[in-house]
């Protein structure tokens, strides 16, 4: 990436309350939202947040001194939250474990529901950085919006937060896995039909980012709510519970993730001939209207026949409880 000259400001993260939506369950399969599990990983765009301060309010300066200043009490807010709002329910086996680390990571790569979320998993989110990542190059070269940026993404991520209590309900309704498909089949959808906007400014950039965040919010429910399901697949088999073991490899692939969409973002955009700050070739601008489009869409599409066919259904899992009860003795 050293080859690519720097380009439109990348938006920062900022990820708090907790690590993941996930459910909680007296009888099991279905997810709840509460205070202090409701994990959205509430992602807070600094670059929306600049320009939304800039100009009549001030200068870059301030519009950063403003910015830093707002999410500092985020932050604070969500510590707050969390040190004071979580009530800890004792441990479901509070042993420790016998099982040796390798047989351990050996048996969860033997538990087939998990191999296939972990892929499906891996793709949905390195679209994610991809699209999150491009979408101030195709703003700005594609459409020639710049003074709009902070705009569309706002009205993306605005987007993204409305739509998570509806996966919610759709998930009471479908499994999981269903439900999933149907966010990327619908993030799929919006992210073809940009391709096909012109090279100019155009309003049907913010009702395709709204169809866009209408489908990605199924990614900050879907993925932390199913971990949970193939622990217990686990622990059928092992008689222990390995969160550890299972929570730690999704960390690791999401952040090897993250670097690879970085890393190819990087690759693309060098290998079509893009050049930072400057007016950008047709080539250059195909390639960006690819790689924000066409192949993220195409990722997306692929995963769903998996989802649409994932073996933990609601009525697999009640069986599945239910003989962890018999063998628990419960």
């Amino acid at each position: 990436m050293r080859n690519v000259p720097p380009g439109p400001a990348a938006p920062v993260r900022l990820d708090f309350f907790g690590d993941e939506l996930e459910s909680i369950r007296d009888d099991g399969f279905d997810l709840e939202f509460r205070i202090h599990d409701f994990s959205l990983q509430f992602r807070f765009r600094i670059l929306a947040l600049v320009g939304l301060f800039r100009g009549p309010l001030g200068g870059e300066h301030a519009a950063w001194s403003r910015t830093a200043m707002i999410l500092g009490v985020l932050v604070v807010a969500a510590v707050w939250t969390t040190a004071f709002g979580v009530r800890v329910k004792p441990a479901v086996n509070s042993a420790p474990s016998r099982m040796p680390a390798r047989s351990a990571y050996l048996q969860a790569f033997r538990n087939k529901p998990f191999m296939i979320y972990m892929a499906v998993n891996m793709l949905a989110a390195f679209v994610l950085v991809v699209t999150q990542g491009m979408i101030p190059y195709y703003v700005i070269y594609q459409l020639g919006m710049k003074s709009s940026l902070s705009i569309i993404m706002l009205v993306f991520l605005v987007t993204v937060v409305l739509f998570v209590y509806p996966y919610k309900i759709l998930s009471d309704r479908l499994n999981k896995g269903p439900a999933w498909a149907i966010g990327l089949a619908v993030s799929g959808l919006a992210l073809c039909l940009t391709f096909l906007l012109p090279h100019h400014p155009t309003f049907w950039i913010y009702p395709l980012m709204v169809l866009s965040g209408m489908g990605f919010a199924a990614e900050f429910v879907f993925p932390g709510s199913m971990i949970p399901d193939m622990i217990e697949i686990d622990e059928l088999v092992t008689g222990e519970r390995h969160e550890g073991i299972y929570y730690g490899l999704r960390s690791f692939l999401d952040k090897l993730t993250a670097a690879l969409g970085s890393a190819v973002m990087g690759w693309t955009l060098a290998g079509f001939g893009y050049v930072g700050g400057a007016a950008q070739t047709p080539r250059a601008l195909f390639g960006i209207r690819l790689l924000f489009c066409v192949v993220p869409a195409v990722i997306l599409w692929a995963c769903l026949p998996f989802l649409v066919r994932f073996p933990v259904t609601r009525k697999t899992h009640q069986a599945l409880i239910e003989k962890l009860r018999i063998k628990q003795g419960l």
